[in-house]
């Protein structure tokens, strides 16, 4: 596994939705996406940021010094940004999501090695 930034050889997507999940949601994939992006915005909010972030640092204490934790998250919910710039960020990740490539090819080769495992 892999957590904080430190990434296997092969990996997804940030976010790993397929295109299959996306079919499936058919009509319902604009709603899914709106509370994708309104559940990031709740993440993102000062006080919760800095709770999640807190919970991290001491959740992750025996692996990752402090500042490498508090810099991965305040990243990846792009506290840099402002609340406009970081929702069409998070929007354009999760709408690119079912086309990418990393994901397919990841899913393919899980698929080979369970089908190898018998």
């Amino acid at each position: 596994g892999h957590v904080l930034g430190d990434t296997v050889t092969i990996d997804t997507h940030p976010f790993a939705i397929t295109s299959s999940f996306k079919k499936q949601l058919g009509r319902k994939w604009p709603a899914f996406l709106d509370e994708c992006i309104r559940a990031f915005m709740v993440l993102r909010r000062p006080d919760n940021a800095h709770k999640l972030i807190q919970f991290a640092v001491v959740a992750f204490s025996s692996l990752y010094p402090e500042h490498k934790v508090v810099e991965f998250l305040s990243k990846q919910l792009y506290m840099n940004r402002d609340i406009g710039k970081a929702s069409l960020k998070i929007r354009k990740l999760i709408e690119s999501a079912p086309n990418s490539y990393r994901t397919r090819f990841k899913n393919a080769l899980h698929a080979v090695a369970v089908s190898m495992k018998g």
